[in-house]
């Protein structure tokens, strides 16, 4: 408790007193925490994932392993927006924060690349041809353009679907609601973290994906959706 004590005033510190020379020291921190986070974690179990695909997987394998690093940058990059909610605003601030943001995501395309030529490399050990990556489907786009919020009902109030009386009372209901969603209850949970108004239902899909390591069905989870919106915890 006193650790957690210690650190919520150093955050509180921080975000109190966020000069423009206070923010240069966050930026460097977050960003050299992203790129070790990136480079320990994610890039690692991408490429060992395209190591162990045989041919017949390797183009799927190639998708989840583009997900999954794209994924871990996009984190990083949000970690670093979120310094636009303590900075003074500044136009040497903004210039700062936007020049790291940019700094990862030049840094992930080449995450990308990297993925992508090991793929290619991987399929000619195989003697198979390189893998493309893949065009969304005409759903994942238009899933690609509703983004799910969560109500007011719901938002700092309850923080688990368990306890929210009117999605228990629809699954009591209808049985029927988890064989038609096909998503357990530990995916719920992560699909759960991912809902904030500004991604889409098909980003989420990936972010879940890429969290669990599981291939997420886009209508069964488009379907949840729907429930989640029927019962009240999410509108669109």
């Amino acid at each position: 408790m006193k650790r957690v004590a210690f650190i919520g005033a150093a955050c509180a510190w921080a975000a109190a007193h966020c000069t423009d020379e206070v923010l240069a020291g966050l930026l460097t921190e977050v960003a050299e925490f992203g790129y070790s986070r990136v480079a320990d974690r994610e890039l690692p179990r991408a490429l060992t994932m395209l190591e162990d695909a045989d041919a017949d997987v390797l183009p799927a394998t190639f998708a989840r392993a583009l997900n999954l690093v794209d994924f871990a940058v996009e984190r990083e990059v949000e970690a670093l927006q979120s310094l636009r909610e303590i900075y003074t605003g500044s136009p040497r601030a903004v210039t700062a924060v936007d020049a790291r943001i940019e700094q990862m995501r030049l840094f992930g395309r080449g995450l990308h690349e990297q993925v992508t030529g090991y793929a290619a490399l991987r399929a000619g050990a195989l003697g198979t041809a390189a893998p493309r990556e893949a065009r969304p489907t005409r759903r994942a786009r238009e899933l690609e353009a509703v983004f799910p919020a969560m109500t007011e009902a719901v938002k700092g109030r309850v923080f688990s679907l368990r306890d929210f009386a009117p999605f228990r009372e629809y699954t009591e209901a209808h049985p029927e609601a988890a064989d038609e969603t096909g998503i357990d209850e530990r995916t719920i949970r992560l699909v759960l973290n991912y809902i904030s108004g500004e991604r889409s239902i098909t980003r989420i899909r990936d972010c879940v994906a890429a969290e669990s390591g599981q291939e997420i069905d886009l209508e069964g989870l488009y379907r949840l959706f729907e429930i989640l919106k029927e019962t009240g915890w999410v509108s669109w």
